[in-house]
């Protein structure tokens, strides 16, 4: 016993002795459930069994460290993952990346953002923190789906893009499939650029100068001119409701651009037939305009406009004395004030030599003389006399009331009338004034000769016995295109009638004239 308790202590002496002196064992062997309280110092690697005993180890190794290093875990439940990073108390991440990956980061400046990321040719997958997009020097970004279709971004310019938080982004397709907007929203983001509160459309601009079908891409703004008359037929109307074409003559002349609808549809609009027709016959007269609007059916006409609107205004500036009674005498009305679109025409009809002499007749075997003549003023030049034809004979023999003609001399007859240049109907404001040797028993007629072939009487006065007398009215008519209007009157009992006029336009004293103006068309 005494041996044993002298034993002992020096038993344990021994083994500080050699803990100090030669170090701690190489292993430690712990339990699953072993417990150590305080530091565990190690002097190069753990090695971890694991669940099952057997040839597979874990093993920590340590690098010999070169001051006091501190490795902290979190206090959290988590899983390790070395899969991304080392285990390093202090990281280059420009250096790591290269080494890793072979990309190279740029940035501002020290603890600064990533600016730029170079040589990444393979897109990052989201288990190691990146986004799966790629990314390539010609500033695309190349998004996989999950099927065989792949988004492209492309950038031009530095832009902003505000995506929604939620919802599908849409980039074709109609307007409906967005949500209802108003008017008053659309105001804002919407240029107003006719000026009327209204979007515009029909930018376009086409011109057309013959016989043409419009397509629907032509839609908008249609300039025509016309060296003749000719068609323009539209598509059709149907299932393009909205289409609209906006047309406007660009040429001053009275030819025809007639529009089709398209053989079968109609065009509405206010007009003699008090119905829509086929056609539109209105292009007609410079800077004419009217917009054709398709309603899924047919074409509605809005915004008609006449353009120049021929209007004359002429008065009688020579002496007419001897007014032929029992026929229409047409009287030369010379003084013109205004004759827009140059529809009034003072010109020769007929000029030329007598070819013999023929008491109360004008013989000349190479003349051109019409029934349309009698009762036209002519002028003999040679000796400065006036007469009026009464009758026609032949094309080489009239009748005229005074004979003064005589073989050789010349003659000239005028044109003296308004050509109506378009179909429609007119205003025509006339006065014929009679003055002296009216005898009793007279009847005076101012008149509107038409064609030359049928006389529309406009007003007429019972007899009378005076010795001024006014003939005048104004009234709407309806006129055909290349209709003949002429001042005109009529007197019976009376061989010496004449005409009152003045030699100039002043102080209103114009008593015979003739004024006559488009107002509406056909």
């Amino acid at each position: 016993m005494k041996i044993k308790r002298i034993l002992t202590p020096l038993l344990i002496i021994l083994l500080l002795f050699s803990i100090v002196v030669m170090g701690a064992p190489t292993y430690v062997n712990l339990g699953p459930t072993s417990e150590i309280d305080g530091d565990i110092k190690i002097t190069s690697e753990i090695v971890a069994e694991g669940t099952t005993a057997n040839e597979f180890e874990t093993t920590l190794v340590f690098t010999d460290p070169t001051a006091d290093r501190i490795i902290t875990f979190p206090d959290s439940n988590q899983t390790l993952d070395l899969s991304l990073y080392y285990l390093k108390t202090e990281i280059d991440i420009e250096a790591e990346m290269e080494t890793i990956w072979g990309v190279g980061l740029a940035h501002s400046g020290a603890n600064s953002d990533i600016t730029s990321m170079t040589g990444l040719t393979t897109p990052l997958a989201a288990n190691y923190g990146g986004t799966g997009i790629a990314n390539n020097a010609a500033e695309t970004i190349t998004i996989g789906g999950a099927g065989t279709f792949p988004l492209t971004l492309t950038l031009t310019a530095s832009t902003d893009v505000t995506l929604p938080t939620t919802g599908t982004l849409a980039t074709t397709g109609k307007l409906s499939q967005f949500a209802a907007t108003t008017s008053a929203e659309l105001a804002g983001v919407i240029s107003d650029e006719i000026g009327a509160g209204k979007a515009r459309f029909d930018t376009s601009v086409t011109a057309k100068t013959t016989t043409a079908t419009l397509t629907v891409a032509e839609a908008g703004t249609i300039l025509v001119s016309a060296a003749s008359a000719y068609t323009i037929t539209l598509p059709t109307a149907v299932n393009n409701t909205g289409l609209t074409y906006h047309f406007i003559k660009t040429d001053a002349n009275y030819n025809l651009i007639t529009l089709d609808g398209n053989n079968t549809e109609t065009l509405n609009y206010e007009n003699s037939t008090g119905a829509p027709t086929l056609t539109y016959a209105r292009l007609n007269t410079y800077c004419a305009e009217v917009t054709i609007v398709s309603d899924g059916a047919n074409w509605q006409c809005i915004n008609e406009r006449l353009g120049q609107n021929g209007f004359c205004w002429v008065w009688l500036s020579i002496a007419t004395d001897n007014i032929p009674a029992d026929i229409f005498s047409r009287y030369d009305v010379t003084g013109i004030t205004t004759n827009i679109g140059s529809n009034y025409v003072y010109s020769n009809w007929q000029a030329g030599n007598a070819t013999s002499t023929s008491v109360g007749h004008l013989v000349n075997t190479s003349a051109t003389f019409t029934a349309a003549m009698v009762g036209k003023r002519i002028h003999n030049t040679t000796d400065n006399t006036w007469t009026y034809i009464t009758a026609y004979n032949s094309a080489t023999d009239v009748t005229v009331k005074n004979d003064i003609f005589a073989n050789t001399e010349a003659y000239e007859l005028k044109y003296s009338e308004y050509r109506v240049p378009v179909s429609g109907y007119y205003i025509i404001d006339f006065n014929v004034m009679f003055y002296s040797g009216l005898t009793v028993n007279a009847m005076h007629i101012g008149a509107i000769l038409a064609n030359r072939a049928s006389i529309t009487q406009v007003v007429s006065y019972p007899t009378l016995t005076l010795h001024i007398m006014r003939c005048g009215q104004t009234t709407r008519i309806k006129l055909t295109k290349d209709d003949i209007v002429e001042l005109s009157g009529y007197a019976t009992g009376s061989e010496t009638a004449d005409l009152l006029y003045y030699a100039a336009e002043a102080d209103g004293k114009v008593t015979t004239y003739l004024k006559i103006w488009l107002v509406e068309k056909d």
